[in-house]
C-alpha cells in the first residue's frame, strides 16, 4: 500500500510541514543568512539550500508579523472610522465582526439596536462608530490568525459607507442569490448559504451540531473542493477558449472572483493558489498534479501572510490535500471494489485519515461517522453547490415562480444532505481518540506488508479500531453527572432524566455535550433563568430533544414552561425547589443529592 514515493511527494512531505514548523517557532536568525543560504544555493545550484533559505524566510516573516501584534489602547472611542474584514456574525445575544481601525485589527461587537445595524452590513463596508476600545495581545490561535489586537464594544453607529468596489459587487450578487432561493424555508436557506458560498453564520444551533457530529462541517464553510466544483461549471466556457494566454486570463480572473465571492477564506485561498498555479503550468506545457502544486503554494502562502499557519481552517485544508495527493490512490489500489465505489471511498477515507491528528488536537475526537457520511452526502453536497450557484443566479433575476421551480433539486439537494447529517447526529457511537487512531494508522502499516501474518494483524487491528467506539457507545449510569458549567443531568436507575439547565448562552455547546450522553427523552428540564435568553435556549433544546415537562421561575419568558412547583417526583428523582432557592434533585434509589452551583 505505501509503495515507492515520488520526488514530488517527498518534496510536499518535507516542505510543507517544514513551512509550517518554520513559521510557528519563528527561529531568530537574520535576513542576510537567509540570503546567504539562497544565493550560496544558486550559485552552487543546490536546491536544497533554497528550500533551507525559503523556510528561514517564513519562519523571518512569521516572527515579524506576530512581534508586530501590539495592544491597542484602551480608551473611549467617539467618531471613529473602522472598515469591516469580514461579514458580521451574531451570537447569542450580540453581533461582532473583525475590523481594522486606526491602532489595528479589533474585533467589533454590538447589542441591541447597534446588533441591529451590524446585520445588515458586509465585509468592506467602513463605519463611524463610538464605543469602548479595549487593547489585548492575542493569546488563541484563531485570535493570531486574524492578527487581533483589542476590541470595541460599539454604543452607536453613526455612519455607513458601503463598498462600492469588487467586494461590494460580490456582496451585492451573495445577496441575490439568497433571495433567489426565497422559495426555499428560511432554515434551510442558511444551509444554502453555506453551500455555495461558504456563509454559516446564520444556521440553526441544531442544523450546525448535526453536521459536525457527522464530520460534515466542511460542507458548510467553503473550501478547497469549492474552487474544484466552480472550475467544473467554468470547463465548457474554458475549453472555447483557444487561446492559452486568454485562457489562462479567463481562469485566473473566474479564480479572483471567486475569492471575492467567498471572502478569501484561508481554506479557499490554498485551493485558489493550487488552481491558478496548476493553469500556469498547463499553459507552459507542464504536469500540473496537486503533487507538484501544493508545496510551492502553501510555501508561498506562508511568506505573503505567515499569520495563515495559526488558522485551523488552513491546517485542515492543507493537510486534507496531502492526505488526497499521498494516500489516495494507495488506499484505491488495494479495495477490492469497482473503480466508481473506490475512487470516492478511497478519497474520502485518504482525506479523513490526513485531517484526524489535528482534529484529535483540537476537539479531543473524531466522528467515527464521517467517512460514510461524507460518501452519502458529498455527491448531494456538490450539485447543490453547482446548482446553486449556476441556476441559482437565474433565479436571482427570475419571476418568483421560475425562481421555485429552479430551486426544487436545490431543496430536494438541501434535504438529503439534512436527513444524513440528523441520522448520523442521532446514531450512538463512542469516541474514537488518540489510541484509535494510532492502531488504525499501525494496522494500514501492517497490511501494506507481504507477509500474510502481518496482513493479517493488520486487518485485525483496524476493524478492532474502527468497531470498539461503535460496539462501546457512551453510557451515563444513575446519578448525577455535571456535562458542562450550568448543565446537570440527574438519571435514575430506570432511566428517568431531569437536566439542570443553571446558564442562558452556549446553544451549540449544549447540544454536543447532551448529543454525547443521547437521553431517549428529558422528563424534566428546570431553568433557573426567567430571560428571553435562556428562552431561546430552551427553544433550541426542545427542537431537537422530547421535553415533557418545563419549570422555570415566576415571571419567566421560557416557551413552554410552567412555575415551578415547591416539589414533584420524576420516577425515583426527587425535585425539590423553593422559591427563594435553586432547585435540588434527590436519586432515591442512590440515597445521594445536589445542588448544583449557580
Amino acid at each position: 500500500m505505501i509503495g515507492a514515493i515520488t520526488a514530488e511527494e517527498r518534496a510536499l512531505l518535507l516542505l510543507v510541514p517544514g513551512a509550517f514548523l518554520a513559521a510557528r517557532l519563528s527561529p531568530e536568525v537574520p535576513w542576510w543568512l537567509a540570503g546567504l543560504v539562497a544565493g550560496v544555493g544558486l550559485l552552487l545550484v543546490r536546491p536544497w539550500l533554497v528550500v533551507v533559505a525559503l523556510l528561514l524566510a517564513v519562519g523571518l516573516r512569521a516572527d515579524a508579523a506576530v512581534s508586530g501584534l501590539q495592544a491597542v489602547s484602551t480608551r473611549p472611542v467617539a467618531s471613529v472610522e473602522i472598515r469591516l474584514v469580514t461579514d458580521p456574525s451574531p451570537s447569542d445575544v450580540s453581533w461582532w465582526a473583525v475590523a481594522d481601525a486606526e491602532e489595528g485589527r479589533v474585533m467589533v461587537e454590538g447589542r441591541g439596536p447597534v446588533a441591529a445595524a451590524l446585520s445588515g452590513l458586509a465585509a468592506g463596508d467602513r463605519l463611524t462608530v463610538s464605543g469602548t476600545q479595549r487593547g489585548f495581545t492575542p493569546r488563541s490561535d484563531w485570535e493570531v490568525s486574524r492578527a487581533l489586537v483589542g476590541r470595541i464594544d460599539l454604543t452607536d453607529v453613526h455612519r455607513v459607507d458601503p463598498d462600492g468596489g469588487i467586494r461590494g459587487l460580490a456582496t451585492a450578487f451573495r445577496r441575490r442569490l439568497l433571495e433567489g432561493a426565497r422559495s426555499i424555508p428560511t432554515g434551510d436557506r442558511a444551509l444554502f448559504a453555506g453551500l455555495v458560498y461558504g456563509d454559516d453564520r446564520e444556521q440553526r444551533p441544531v442544523d450546525a451540531d448535526n453536521f459536525r457530529a457527522a464530520g460534515l462541517g466542511h460542507l458548510l464553510a467553503v473550501s478547497g473542493q469549492n474552487v474544484v466544483f466552480v472550475l467544473l461549471v467554468a470547463a465548457p466556457m474554458l475549453s472555447r477558449v483557444r487561446n492559452v494566454w486568454l485562457r489562462l486570463a479567463t481562469t485566473t480572473l473566474i479564480l479572483a472572483l471567486f475569492g471575492f465571492l467567498t471572502r478569501f477564506e484561508p481554506s479557499v485561498t490554498r485551493a485558489l493558489v493550487m488552481a491558478g498555479l496548476a493553469a500556469v503550468a498547463s499553459t507552459r506545457g507542464s504536469p500540473s498534479a496537486a503533487s507538484r502544486v501544493l508545496s510551492p503554494a502553501v510555501v508561498g502562502l506562508l511568506l505573503l501572510f505567515p499569520l495563515m499557519a495559526w488558522s485551523l481552517a488552513f491546517q485542515l485544508s492543507v493537510a486534507a490535500t496531502s492526505g488526497l495527493v499521498l494516500l489516495s490512490t494507495r488506499i484505491e489500489s488495494h479495495l477490492p471494489a469497482p473503480r466508481v465505489v473506490a475512487a470516492p471511498l478511497a478519497a474520502t477515507a485518504a482525506a479523513q485519515l490526513a485531517v484526524s491528528p489535528l482534529l484529535l488536537v483540537t476537539f479531543g475526537s473524531v466522528s467515527l461517522l464521517a467517512l460514510p457520511a461524507n460518501l452519502l452526502a458529498g455527491p448531494a453536497a456538490a450539485f447543490a453547490m453547482m446548482w446553486g450557484l449556476t441556476a441559482g443566479s437565474v433565479a436571482s433575476i427570475a419571476p418568483a415562480s421560475v425562481s421555485a421551480l429552479l430551486h426544487v433539486p436545490t431543496r430536494l439537494a438541501i434535504d438529503w444532505i439534512t436527513l444524513v447529517a440528523s441520522t448520523a447526529a442521532d446514531i450512538p457511537v463512542g469516541r474514537f481518540g488518540g489510541w484509535h487512531l494510532a492502531a488504525l494508522l499501525a494496522g494500514l502499516v501492517s497490511l501494506s506488508r507481504r507477509h500474510p501474518v502481518f496482513r493479517a494483524a493488520g486487518g485485525a487491528l483496524m476493524v478492532l479500531a474502527l468497531l470498539l467506539p461503535l460496539l462501546a457507545p457512551p453510557e451515563v449510569g444513575e446519578g448525577r453527572h455535571t456535562l458542562m458549567d450550568g448543565v446537570v443531568l440527574y438519571r435514575s436507575d430506570r432511566g428517568h432524566d431531569v437536566l439542570v439547565l443553571d446558564r442562558t448562552t452556549g446553544a451549540e455547546q449544549v447540544l454536543e455535550v447532551l448529543r454525547e450522553v443521547h437521553p431517549d427523552r428529558i422528563d424534566l428540564l428546570l431553568v433557573t433563568s426567567p430571560s428571553r435568553s435562556a428562552g431561546r435556549l430552551v427553544h433550541v433544546l426542545t427542537s431537537r430533544h422530547d421535553v415533557v415537562d418545563i419549570w422555570a421561575p415566576s415571571g419567566h419568558q421560557v416557551p413552554g414552561a410552567r412555575i415551578h412547583p415547591e416539589r414533584g417526583l420524576v420516577g425515583e428523582l426527587m425535585v425539590a425547589w423553593p422559591r427563594d432557592g435553586d432547585p435540588t434533585v434527590t436519586v432515591l434509589a442512590g440515597g445521594s443529592s445536589a445542588t448544583p452551583a449557580g
